[in-house]
């Protein structure tokens, strides 16, 4: 089966607060032919995913995000494990230790997966949050959050202690839909009083499953009420 993706994006109303969100999207060096840095693609082989936030903004944050991005990439090219790869991004940002204008300590959520094709012509997914809300999968019965246990972010190591990050576990069949999202982008649709995660998930509900990775992703962007204090970043995988 095949999976398309694309991402889409939305500057911060306030351009003072625009910078942070990054993805990447990769191959392990086992897997990979060509580096899947282009999009839309298509890929029949594991596909090794994340999408996350630098908390603050300013040029060390978007600095940081584009690093962390970078060493993603890196990384899922030398092989490095599942298990590893946010440890690894963790270590990244100890390392730079990148303290923001204000003085404080930077840190970033981040929500990683890889997506494995199955004998029977689907994906299953291993997901791990540090930190950052989980994704959304649209499937023929609606749309519905994945479930995975909340892992602590980037950088806020407790010094002398090893930072872990549980997986969980979905599957996602032909014609699902995967969204992964930043928080700017639930802020975009969150109503009075609420956070955005009931609506976010009516909306991606509201839309037609037959549609590729590039409507939907520009439909989610579009589809938000208002431009968020946050930068809006969407990263969706089609299949089929």
């Amino acid at each position: 089966m095949a999976i398309e993706w694309l991402a889409a994006s939305r500057a911060a109303a306030d351009p003072a607060h625009r910078g942070g969100d990054f993805f990447d999207v990769s191959r392990s060096a086992d897997d990979a032919q060509d580096d899947l840095d282009a999009v839309p693609r298509h890929a029949e082989k594991a596909i090794r995913v994340v999408l996350g936030d630098v908390m603050g903004h300013g040029v060390v944050e978007s600095d940081l995000a584009q690093r962390l991005a970078a060493t993603w990439h890196d990384l899922v090219d030398l092989g490095v494990s599942d298990e590893e790869l946010l440890p690894a991004l963790d270590d990244a940002i100890s390392a730079a230790a990148p303290i923001a204008e204000s003085g404080v300590q930077i840190f970033a959520t981040a929500c990683a997966l890889t997506l494995v094709p199955t004998p029977e012509g689907g994906f299953d997914i291993t997901a791990r949050l540090a930190g950052h809300p989980a994704p959304l999968i649209r499937d023929a019965a609606g749309a519905r959050y994945l479930e995975a246990p909340p892992g602590p972010p980037l950088g806020l190591r407790t010094p002398g202690l090893t930072a872990a990050w549980s997986a969980a576990s979905a599957e996602i069949e032909s014609g699902d839909v995967l969204v992964l999202y930043t928080d700017g982008l639930l802020d975009s649709y969150a109503e009075q009083g609420s956070d955005g995660i009931a609506e976010l998930a009516k909306a991606v509900e509201a839309i037609d499953r037959g549609i590729d990775a590039r409507d939907w992703a520009t439909t989610i962007i579009s589809g938000a009420h208002r431009a968020a204090s946050d930068d809006s970043l969407v990263l969706v995988f089609t299949t089929g």
